[in-house]
């Protein structure tokens, strides 16, 4: 959960139109031309008509309707707003476009899961969206046959099945996502970018949209940004992230709350009986995304310090058991886990108030909370100043 976020799509690609270039040198015409070609001469081939939505007011507004011919072709003569719009069809069917410059695509294929098509004439910007568009499809062709495979496994009564179904689909939603974020790292400071970032998910991946922005506003510092740009860099620092929220749980300087919850083997565990030692309470669950991404450099950094008086008490919300213990042992989690399988409803979790994962608590051997919300570099800079580089 993030406090006060909405869709980020909406702000990301919706808001008010300005004609804001980015772009050094004479002015671009005030007119551009979107044409199409629509697949044509198939039984379902029904659609006689294109909306062409640009962004006004916060929200997609119709400005044109264009006939699709008996050969499959439209055409539109529009402002350049260059901003986002699309390319909506009767069938709810929609093309991303960024209104820059003439657009021309061919072979469109409205029926398509992810509308297919083909690009003969576009801008910088329009040729980079339909590259993230094949990752999203990519990913979509890889969903379907999990989808139909997990409805039969449902239908047959196969828990087995249908969890290992379960991961193969997180495998495959992180390595579209990754890359994604690949792509959108080599294309900074592009506002297909924006575009990319409308297609994450905020709660997943918060961290890498904030850095994104300021990667961006750092590329602009001296020139105008793009008006979807601008949106998404004002947006983006008004979102707090989960560590960074006041989760009205135990403060720093202050002795953690101790708790016994049942360990994988039934026996229960305490807490307190880890001190001694530097401790990372570490709040996750196997079916949180941004856990599952953090494991492997948790597991590196535990690797590197449990000799020297570092250990980490894992407290699942989950509230399945096989889920729980699959996710331990496919993510190589060596260190101690405790959950009451109560989800959301965890003891440790209301006692901490914990209200977005994955979410940390380090405790020096006193049992004194020294830091909390540590992820990635900043815990691995901690664990540094703690124990030295080894």
């Amino acid at each position: 959960m993030l406090s006060n976020i909405k869709p980020i799509a909406l702000y990301i690609l919706l808001g008010s139109v300005a004609a804001c270039s980015s772009k050094e040198g004479a002015e671009a015409p005030n007119k551009v031309q979107i044409t199409g070609k629509v697949i044509t001469g198939r039984s379902q081939d029904t659609l006689r008509r294109v909306i062409l939505d640009v962004v006004k007011n916060n929200e997609y507004k119709a400005v044109d309707t264009a006939d699709i011919d008996k050969e499959g072709y439209f055409a539109f003569d529009v402002e350049r707003v260059e901003d986002f719009g699309r390319l909506r069809f009767e069938n709810s069917a929609t093309i991303p476009v960024y209104i820059d410059s003439s657009l021309h695509l061919e072979k469109i294929d409205p029926y398509a899961p992810i509308v297919s098509y083909s690009i003969k004439g576009a801008s910088k910007v329009n040729r980079e969206i339909a590259l993230f568009l094949d990752i999203l499809r990519e990913f979509n062709v890889a969903n379907d046959s999990l989808s139909k495979a997990y409805i039969e496994a449902e239908q047959a009564g196969d828990e087995a099945r249908k969890m290992v179904l379960e991961e193969i689909f997180r495998e495959s939603y992180f390595t579209s996502v990754n890359k994604t974020k690949e792509l959108i790292n080599t294309l900074v400071p592009s506002v297909s970018v924006i575009y990319a970032a409308s297609l994450l998910n905020m709660a997943d991946d918060a961290l890498f949209l904030k850095e994104l922005a300021e990667k961006i506003k750092k590329a602009y510092q001296d020139k105008p940004m793009p008006s979807a740009t601008k949106r998404f860099v004002e947006y983006m620092s008004q979102v707090i992230l989960p560590e960074e929220m006041s989760s009205g749980g135990p403060e720093i300087g202050s002795t953690a709350p101790d708790f016994t919850l049942p360990q994988p083997d039934g026996n229960l565990l305490s807490l307190s009986q880890l001190k001694g030692k530097y401790v990372l309470v570490d709040f996750w669950a196997s079916w949180c995304g941004p856990c599952r991404k953090e494991n492997p450099q948790v597991v590196s950094l535990y690797q590197k310090y449990k000799g020297k008086g570092f250990e980490i008490l894992g407290v699942s919300l989950d509230d399945k058991r096989e889920a729980w213990l699959q996710a331990i042992e496919k993510d190589g989690l060596g260190w101690r886990h405790v959950s009451d399988l109560k989800g959301w409803q965890n003891e440790a979790a209301q006692l901490y108030g914990v209200n977005a994962i994955p979410m940390t608590y380090l405790l020096d051997p006193n049992g004194t909370i020294i830091a909390k919300g540590l992820r990635g570099p900043s815990l691995e800079a901690k664990l540094e100043e703690l124990f030295g580089k080894k």
